[in-house]
């Protein structure tokens, strides 16, 4: 029987076993199940060099209340080292991504013959490249003259990686420099070779999502700057988050009004760019060093820091870079069959609701996708087996207490008609959360201590920070 199942693996695999009976025409109803695991992949440190133990054993849930874990001896096994998240490469984060290879054949710009000499050449499909010294220099393979790209870059050609668009015209480079792993800010670059030049990769983000009701409608002071509001760069640095062979996502940091200046920009950007040539890009106001990105079958879910913006602090969000409703958005949820579709918020709940009860900001808090039916939660008993998608927020202080949200599908399917003087406006309402019954649970802990995961999540990714430069992902 499912229900009596020790640990989520075996309540999973039961439940497998039960849709595979079925067949796939009798979808089995079967509540969410959800577990705690340690913030830090590593086990955390204190003063004295000693670890820290957590505040308390880790917890699942599954359906009306909380569950331990199988008791273990070892020190620190309760932490359940099957359920901590681990460090790996997903094969479609650089699955479809070119290498160059050597053309022997091929001379360099600036040279009549082979017998000159002079820096190697590498073949990208339908398109060369050259480096001597910190210049870069690119051509069709067939016809065109030599053509210098104008900055100088730190770049090495046997790293570089590139993505072809539009069947070979163009081809979207990320360089990387010399020293260092993957995973780092790479340079992107934009090589036309049916014009023979090089291209601004993306443009200038929109800094505000219309379209949702309660959105604000920021009027962002103007960023100083050298070319604050003219034409994008040529280079764009970012960090490679996806890669398919229909679409290249990255995340870059941008400056309140969407464009690039350093790589310590406080705002984040995500930009799809498509095999056919189609970009789509979303601002998030975020620091892209406090945001984690969830991967779904069918979600993005972008998730803030609980301490990037308290709620507890009046004063956290009265620069020129945030807007005072920013402590209530909790992160963002994408749809990644549609990434035209803005980013649809994700509110946290109002404190009259009880949110953050006993703490002076909020308390932390963690957010998860999973799928199972709750019947509490349905709006009609026909839907009581109703096992889509929902949204569950953590809340870690105090009390333990479980959130859910409404339908996906609904949050992005439904769309609300707004009759003003100006005429006929669409909106979207954000995402809220209603409180499970019985799931607080008084542990009496600070808080902050856990993260919320779930059986459907893929992988996460976010920027390692530690050390020199802009972090890794």
């Amino acid at each position: 029987i499912p229900f009596d199942a020790p640990d989520p693996a075996v309540y999973c695999s039961r439940s497998t076993g039960i849709q595979q009976a079925a067949g796939d025409g009798v979808p089995v109803a079967c509540p969410p199940v959800l577990w705690l695991a340690p913030r830090s992949v590593h086990l955390r440190w204190g003063r004295q060099g000693l670890p820290e133990d957590l505040p308390h054993a880790p917890l699942w849930w599954l359906g009306g209340g909380w569950r331990e874990f199988p008791t273990v001896a070892a020190p620190h096994a309760q932490a359940q080292s099957s359920y901590v998240p681990r460090r790996f490469e997903p094969p479609w984060r650089a699955g479809a991504m070119l290498r160059p290879v050597l053309a022997p054949l091929e001379v360099g710009p600036g040279l009549d013959n082979l017998e000159a000499g002079g820096p190697d050449v590498v073949r990208l499909m339908r398109a060369l490249l050259c480096q001597s010294g910190s210049s870069l220099w690119a051509r069709p393979q067939v016809g065109g003259e030599w053509r210098l790209y104008p900055e100088a870059l730190d770049c090495q050609l046997s790293r570089t990686e590139a993505f072809e668009v539009q069947h070979g015209d163009r081809y979207v480079l990320l360089l990387r420099g010399h020293g260092g792993g993957g995973g780092g800010l790479d340079t992107v670059l934009l090589f036309d070779v049916a014009r023979n030049e090089f291209l601004p990769p993306v443009g200038l983000t929109r800094p505000m999502v219309a379209g949702h009701v309660g959105e604000a409608p920021v009027r962002w002071r103007p960023v100083d700057g050298p070319w604050g509001g003219g034409s994008p760069k040529l280079a764009l640095r970012a960090w490679l988050v996806e890669s398919t062979p229909d679409y290249v996502l990255f995340l870059a940091p941008v400056s309140r009004d969407g464009a690039q200046r350093s790589p310590d920009d406080p705002h984040s950007a995500l930009h799809f760019v498509g095999y056919d040539g189609e970009v789509v890009s979303h601002h998030l106001a975020c620091n892209p060093k406090h945001l984690t990105i969830q991967r779904y079958d069918t979600y993005f879910l972008l998730v803030k820091d609980p301490h990037e913006h308290p709620g507890g602090e009046d004063n956290a969000c009265m620069d020129d870079h945030w807007h005072p409703s920013y402590p209530r958005v909790a992160g963002w949820l994408l749809a990644a069959d549609d990434v035209s579709v803005p980013p649809l918020p994700i509110h946290l709940p109002d404190r009259r609701a009880g949110f953050g009860a006993g703490t002076t900001s909020g308390g932390a808090w963690s957010l998860a996708i999973a799928r199972g039916n709750l019947e509490e939660l349905a709006p009609s008993h026909h839907l009581r087996q109703d096992a889509s998608q929902r949204l569950y927020l953590l809340e870690d202080g105090p009390v333990l207490r479980l959130w859910a949200s409404r339908r996906l599908d609904d949050a992005f399917d439904a769309l609300h008609e707004q009759h003003t003087m100006d005429g006929r406006r669409l909106l979207r309402h954000a995402l809220d959360f209603a409180a499970l019954p019985q799931s607080g649970l008084e542990v009496g802990s600070a808080g902050g201590a856990w993260l919320l995961w779930s059986p459907d999540l893929r992988h996460l990714a976010r920027l390692a920070v530690a050390g020199p430069g802009a972090g890794k992902l």
